[in-house]
């Protein structure tokens, strides 16, 4: 409660508060908050259409599984779309396109919007992984090398 009483030209300011004046309940965590931010580590092609990805810490859901979160350009892009069709897994990720093929040269994969398992957001400054080289995708007996 706050009260001000006004006398004259003298201004008095009283203060009251009363024991429950700031009530809390509940369990609090103890130790130090943890502020770092997650890391997109590396992305490895794994056919065609279709690559894995890793981060530095356990990322939260649904975040790292929406296909949106990711854009994939540069030369070894192909004919892929700018998004995946589908994110699948749980570290490491598996990027999927259902149609159109990646090119066995340079391409780079950002991933935005997504957060650790505490809420951190992805650091900017690495939020982007590339593979540079070339590998070969060919089909034998119905597995991509």
């Amino acid at each position: 409660m706050f009260r001000v009483l006004l006398f004259s030209s003298l201004m008095v300011v009283a203060v009251c508060l009363g024991a429950d004046a700031l009530t809390v309940s509940g369990e609090s965590a103890t130790g130090a908050l943890e502020t770092i931010q997650p890391r997109l580590n590396s992305l490895t092609p794994m056919s065609a259409s279709s690559l894995e990805v890793t981060f530095s810490e356990p990322m939260l859901e649904p975040g790292v599984t929406t296909p949106d979160n990711y854009w994939v350009f540069d030369y070894g892009t192909g004919t892929l779309t700018m998004h995946p069709t589908e994110v699948t897994g749980s570290e490491p990720y598996t990027l999927t396109w259902l149609s159109g093929e990646m090119y066995t040269t340079t391409f780079t994969v950002t991933a935005t919007g997504l957060q650790d398992a505490v809420g951190n957001p992805i650091d900017p400054a690495y939020d982007s992984a590339s593979w540079i080289g070339e590998r070969q995708f060919h089909c034998i007996l119905g597995r991509w090398r």
